[in-house]
């Protein structure tokens, strides 16, 4: 019975502590197929409940509103409007770090890039 009860703690601890929350700043980067060099990706976010805010863009200086942002079960979407282009993200936690894809919109075909990115510690 000790045993179950234990086994019955740890998987309730594992399932809080593996619960997804994407508060706080990531970097990293995007890279379009054929890129010849990554793109620098910072964000700010802000977590309340499945919604998400925040901003992001190229580097500090540069940042746009976070819009439409969504998590569901460790799955995050949500969008950047910047001058020229429309982001459209869409990102799987893996491992403490979120990677998918973009999809930039703007001036001609859209275009699929793959991303990456980490907690700021």
């Amino acid at each position: 019975m000790k045993t179950v009860a234990v086994l019955a703690t740890f998987a309730l601890f594992t399932t809080v502590a593996s619960a997804a929350t994407v508060s706080g700043v990531w970097n990293g980067a995007f890279r379009v197929p054929d890129g010849e060099h990554n793109v620098p990706q910072l964000f700010t976010f802000k977590q309340t409940g499945a919604e998400i805010t925040g901003t992001g863009g190229p580097d500090s200086s540069e940042q746009y509103p976070v819009i439409q942002g969504q998590l569901a079960s460790g799955h995050l979407r949500f969008e950047v409007k910047s001058k020229l282009r429309d982001f459209v993200y869409d990102l799987k936690e893996m491992n403490g770090e979120l990677r998918g894809t973009v999809v930039i919109r703007g001036a001609g075909t859209p275009v699929t890039a793959e991303v990456w990115l980490k907690p700021v510690h």
